[in-house]
């Protein structure tokens, strides 16, 4: 590709397999005042239905829902290992979706409909570590945080006399103010002892490069990085076809040595003091080991750690397992300490708003650290004083109090015996700790604008929004093999060579559009509101059933399985008064009255609430069939090439490529409303008839012929125009572009309308 910062400037946007649907925003919509006012199960409140409702789930793609199991035995979890995963079926052995998935499915969407405070959002502080991010912001906020106000006033001295505004900061080189201590697990409560420190300067811990270490002789050769000698004064990487292939990450190894306070000169010959050696993994260019004080501090000067924040670092390094199947064979030497038991970490307090903070821990001195803010602090819709509608309807659990849900879910039952398949597929994928995707980044002073990449928001940020929830884009055909995916890229290794160690077995069940597979479903209800009843009834189908509605349940939605349409909905009432009068009281079928109890919902919400843009994407997003034409995108067909000059960036998960960027350093997903805006104007061939210069000699008109025969489309310089001046000025009659046209009405009678482009790219 050559140069990544020159192509890091045309990036428009970053493709992915999934976007967001905004949530509303403002207090929480109040379904009941107390949980005292819930109807009660025993009576038969007047104003309220019970009943329930029938209905088909027709899937239209490769589906897949594992099977629940109770507590699982080391066999158990050989055989799942080595077979695929099963698709669930009920006690009498018939394939089915369990009622806990559409009870989550119905639910999801309910809390999205009614804009009741989403439940399901992470309660999550997210780590990170940047040293070399594409987005400058979250660099500096790492270094920031990693560096004291000294260090900080030395690197703006240095940036300066080297006039590289972007350089990296020095503290990349030793961190201030980290110290060692070690993480003590007790009764469940963690905990850090610091070490003793070296006299005045504070530190806890020094860099020992290799070549000193092997010189004095102190390791056993499995704990050496290198094979051979490596030469301490080469500025140059060690070439890596000496790195030990039997090194491990290892700590707590015993030595002595001597430290000459005055002079501040380490000696490994010495054996005054007593140290621990320890070091973490192997990378690229990696020459030194760390020596740490094996005497604890005095006194009683621990720090609590929060028990959330332990949770937090936990679950960061299970994420980070699943990217790097080798970090959890070195669990003993990355994951915190067992009970009752205690690990040498380094780690670093902060002294902010006036507090000392922990900013974050690790078994390096170059940790991850913790955002200032957790996930939900993102959320745009707070909680209200009563209860809003999914907590009403669907219960909830807590601490001190619990309430049970008024709707009841049966598994959806197969009508017949599906044909199956066993396919193989990498379903990891970037989770929220993804910044520039889960959190907001339209700029605020101009809200039709993407940030760019050194400007992103972060999780720093106060105040920041999430995105909304989370949806995956519908294909027309399920993928079945990585080798589709990884084909047209060249991101990943093709067939054998695949890493199959990270891909999951799985038991689909075979469908298409013109071969679906019917299941079918109960949802029984008691003492439900009119408009409650109308949410319910909205979260299984927004429209009529003859408008086209689909949704992705399952594993698998990235590559367009579990595409389902819920059909053939039917309402049955029970008449309140005969409920507890009669052994088999009568249901009456209600299903004339869906879209009635449906509007009493709507008209609940108030003025505006169909015109919101959560309500609008919720509309565009299930009446969207497939976005094949976006997603060809993602796999590749368009992506980075010397021979084309595509605009749009190809996302990988995780790119090996260097000619490919991965998620991480793209720019934001634009949000979903652009993205099918685009997919209902796609992109046209045409042809240019001429080429003059606007009355004010600031741009160029450009006319083409489409490929309908349409001609005299005019193509303005503005905003829109993905290329830059001298790419227009070059253009000729009868080149070839393409463009995504705007048809404007005339308000002039007599006056033809006018066609525009809203887009245009050069491949010139």
């Amino acid at each position: 590709m050559g140069d990544n910062k020159k192509e890091e400037k045309t990036m428009k946007s970053a493709l992915s397999p999934y976007s967001f649907i905004p949530m509303l925003e403002g207090e929480a919509k109040q379904d009941i005042s107390s949980i005292e006012e819930v109807p009660a199960f025993n009576v038969s409140q007047e104003g309220t239905l019970t009943g329930h409702i029938e209905y088909d789930l027709k899937v239209t793609s490769n589906l897949h829902v594992g099977a629940e199991s109770g507590k699982k035995t080391e066999d158990d979890t050989k055989k799942q290992n080595n077979g695929p995963r099963p698709f669930f079926r009920n006690g009498n052995g018939k394939f089915a979706i369990p009622g806990s998935t559409m009870r989550g499915f119905v639910r999801s969407h309910a809390e999205l409909l009614s804009g009741s405070y989403p439940d399901s959002v992470t309660d999550e502080t997210f780590l990170y570590r940047k040293f070399a991010s594409k987005c400058k912001k979250v660099r500096d906020e790492y270094s920031d945080r990693m560096k004291s106000e000294q260090r900080r006033e030395n690197a703006k001295e240095n940036q300066k006399k080297s006039g590289n505004k972007d350089a990296l900061p020095s503290v990349m080189q030793v961190p201030d103010d980290v110290k060692a201590g070690w993480i003590v697990n007790k009764n469940g409560k963690y905990s850090i002892i610091p070490v003793q420190e070296f006299g005045a300067t504070g530190t806890t811990f020094f860099r020992i490069h290799e070549a000193d270490l092997r010189k004095a002789n102190k390791l056993a050769e499995n704990q050496y990085m290198y094979t051979t000698q490596i030469d301490r004064n080469d500025k140059n990487a060690p070439d890596d076809r000496d790195a030990n292939p039997d090194y491990r990450p290892y700590r707590g190894v015993k030595t002595k040595f001597y430290y000459d306070r005055t002079s501040q000169k380490l000696s490994l010959c010495g054996s005054d003091e007593e140290g621990v050696l320890l070091n973490s993994g192997w990378i690229h260019g990696k020459k030194h080991h760390y020596l740490v004080s094996a005497a604890k501090a005095s006194g009683n000067g621990s720090i609590a750690v929060d028990l959330n924040l332990a949770v937090s670092y936990m679950d960061d390094y299970k994420r980070n397992c699943i990217q790097n199947k080798k970090l959890e064979d070195e669990a003993d030497f990355y994951a915190l300490p067992e009970e009752g038991e205690e690990k040498l970490f380094f780690y670093k307090v902060k002294k902010i708003d006036g507090k000392d903070k922990l900013v974050g821990f690790g078994p390096t001195p170059y940790f991850r650290i913790y955002f200032d803010h957790r996930a939900k602090d993102g959320i745009t819709v707070t909680e209200g004083s009563g209860l809003d509608y999914a907590k009403a309807i669907f219960g909830y659990t807590e601490e001190k109090v619990s309430l049970k849900g008024r709707v009841y879910f049966e598994n959806c039952v197969a009508d017949s015996v599906p044909t199956t398949r066993n396919i193989s597929l990498t379903l990891s994928g970037p989770k929220a700790t993804s910044f520039p995707m889960y959190v907001n980044q339209i700029d605020d002073d101009q809200s039709d604008k993407l940030l760019p990449v050194d400007e992103l928001h972060t999780y720093n940020m106060n105040p920041f929004h999430l995105n909304g929830y989370k949806f995956y884009w519908k294909r027309s055909k399920a993928i079945e093999s990585m080798d589709e995916v990884a084909k047209p890229t060249g991101n990943q290794k093709s067939g054998e060579e695949q890493n199959t160690k990270i891909q999951s077995k799985l038991q689909v069940v075979l469908a298409t559009p013109k071969k679906p597979v019917a299941f079918h479903g109960r949802i029984d209800f008691e003492n439900l509101k009119p408009d409650e009843l109308g949410l319910v009834l909205m979260s299984l189908r927004l429209q009529n059933e003859s408008e086209p509605e689909s949704y992705l349940i399952g594993s698998g939605k990235p590559y367009g399985m579990g595409k389902v349409s819920l059909v053939n909905i039917h309402l049955y009432c029970m008449d309140q008064k005969e409920r507890f009068r009669l052994v088999n009281p009568v249901e009456t079928d209600c299903t004339d009255e869906i879209e009635t109890y449906k509007q009493m919902f709507i008209s609940g919400m108030g003025e505006g609430y169909t015109k919101s843009d959560m309500y609008t994407t919720y509309l565009g997003v299930a009446r969207q069939d497939n976005a094949d034409t976006y997603l060809d995108q993602y796999n590749g067909k368009l992506s980075w090439s010397k021979d084309k000059n595509q605009h749009v960036v190809y996302m990988p998960l995780d790119s090996k490529t260097k000619d490919v960027p991965d998620y991480k350093s793209c720019l934001p997903l634009e949000p979903a409303r652009k993205v099918m805006e685009r997919l209902s104007n796609p992109l046209q061939d045409a042809v240019v008839t001429d080429v003059t210069r606007q009355n004010n000699d600031k741009g160029y008109c450009v006319y083409v012929r489409l490929s309908d025969g349409t001609e005299k489309v005019r193509c303005y310089q503005d905003k829109n125009i993905k290329d830059d001046i001298t790419k227009i000025a070059n253009l000729e009659k009868g080149d070839k572009i393409k463009l995504r046209v705007k048809y404007i009405k005339s308000n002039t009678p007599k006056k033809p309308d006018r066609i525009m482009a809203s887009e245009w790219w050069i491949n010139k």
